[in-house]
């Protein structure tokens, strides 16, 4: 079986006001927040890397290997709330290139190759649709297909980004278990917590 040809957009737009610093450059067990999720990605398998950047962007940016390959956007509208950086991400991505869109947050520590390589491997039996399930709720990271780009990016608004819309073809989606995705990192005492983990 050929490998799907996904993208990964990882949303690192948001100003971490609880945080308090930009936590996408906030070290986890000795490597920056977003650096691990670049890498994790590559590691499950993506063709392209996106990342959205918003607030911080210039010191972000910064901080990103000058030989670097991954597409950096900025989305001017980040105050605006999720939906705004999703819809940055997608168009970003060339469609004709890729199957599919993996979205994932820049906070959720825990999440590596392994949950990635399940994700795409639902994608590849066939579905359309794979999110992570996870505490009774049903988000990111999720791979969306490409016919659904445009459904998506005018389906959501504000702060709400992919669930309801999730939600709204709940018969489409293949559900992979992923306890590690309920684990953000909002706080320092949040990182501090999930890095202690086992």
């Amino acid at each position: 079986m050929n490998q799907p040809r996904i993208a990964a957009v990882i949303l690192a737009a948001g100003a971490a006001s609880r945080f308090g610093s930009p936590k996408q450059l906030a070290n986890f067990r000795g490597e920056p927040m977003l650096m691990r999720t670049i890498r994790h990605a590559r590691e499950g398998g993506v063709s392209q890397v996106v990342v959205v950047l918003g607030a911080h962007a210039d010191v972000v940016a910064a901080s990103l290997p000058a030989a670097s390959d991954v597409i950096t956007v900025l989305n001017q509208d980040w105050s605006s709330g999720v939906a705004s950086s999703i819809r940055a991400g997608l168009a970003a991505v060339q469609p004709d290139s890729v199957e599919a869109v993996l979205l994932l947050a820049v906070d959720q520590p825990l999440i590596g190759r392994r949950e990635l390589c399940a994700l795409l491997d639902a994608f590849a039996t066939g579905s359309d649709i794979v999110a992570s399930e996870y505490g009774g709720i049903t988000g990111v990271p999720v791979l969306v297909a490409r016919r659904y780009f445009v459904e998506l990016t005018g389906a959501i608004s504000g702060d709400r980004g992919a669930g309801a819309w999730i939600r709204s073809h709940d018969e489409r989606v293949t559900r992979v278990r992923m306890d590690a995705a309920a684990l953000d990192a909002d706080t320092v005492e949040a990182l501090s917590a999930i890095e202690n983990m086992s």
